[in-house]
């Protein structure tokens, strides 16, 4: 008996030529959590960048950044965090650009400003 599944969000849940859920995959959760299965999402992004997916469905759990975090409803159930040193490395090439990025949206690179649980 299958218990829990797990979702990736582009291209999985999230159509990559509309940026959409569509009412087939929404129609499929529906019908998978009527038979009491738990459904997540299993993604590289920070749980605070997916209001769109939050907004469109309730899902029971997130494993985010990668496995960093993990929350059950709202409750943090894992918890690794980057080290310190490794994530002030990180910002460093950023500000020196030291490689490409791109995104929607510029980011701050002020590890403090991170949006963490």
């Amino acid at each position: 008996m299958i218990k829990a599944i797990f979702f990736d969000i582009d291209g999985t849940l999230v159509s990559f030529a509309t940026h959409r859920v569509s009412p087939a995959v929404l129609n499929a959760l529906h019908r998978l959590r009527e038979k009491g299965i738990k459904l997540f999402i299993a993604t590289g992004r920070h749980r605070s960048m997916m209001s769109y997916i939050n907004s469109v469905f309730p899902f029971d759990g997130y494993v985010t950044l990668s496995g960093q975090y993990c929350f059950c409803g709202h409750q943090v159930v894992r918890r690794n965090p980057m080290d310190r040193a490794a994530t002030a490395e990180l910002v460093e090439a950023a500000r020196s650009n030291a490689f490409s990025w791109r995104g929607r949206r510029p980011i701050s690179t002020t590890p403090t400003s991170l949006p963490w649980p």
